[in-house]
């Protein structure tokens, strides 16, 4: 297994937990949509770390969402507020296959440009001469 995909093949487990319908007592599962986002939407993909970044580099050239770097961050928070309002699961909700490709390319969205808006904010911080 090369490093690049260490993170991913860790993660492709616990993925296919939160993908199935529950416990095996038949018990639901407790949704937690911060996990689901942040480790089970992309690991379910089945990229290596570095074909992930590709397609992201990818997305992000054909879709031009450099120039949506450049919004406030009050913007940026109103944009995901209004995204998690629509992705939250209802009491019991399944994070299955349905949910997966209703949101995968948001996911790859918040996570391109959340990458583009700390790269300008760190460019535009680092322009200007130290405070003396």
């Amino acid at each position: 297994m090369s490093g690049e995909s260490t993170v991913t093949e860790r993660s492709n487990a616990a993925t296919e937990e939160r993908l199935k319908s529950g416990h095996a007592d038949g018990t639901a599962y407790p949704c937690n949509l911060h996990g689901v986002w942040d480790t089970s939407l992309i690991a379910h993909r089945r990229l290596t770390d570095g074909q992930y970044l590709d397609e992201l580099s990818r997305q992000i050239d054909q879709r031009g969402w450099g120039a949506l770097a450049t919004r406030s961050a009050i913007e940026w928070a109103m944009e995901s507020h209004a995204l998690a309002t629509k992705a939250l699961l209802p009491s019991q909700g399944v994070v299955d296959d349905a949910y997966y490709r209703t949101y995968i390319a948001q996911a790859d969205e918040r996570l391109a440009l959340g990458g583009l808006r700390l790269a300008a904010l760190l460019n535009q911080s680092l322009a200007a001469p130290p405070p003396q």
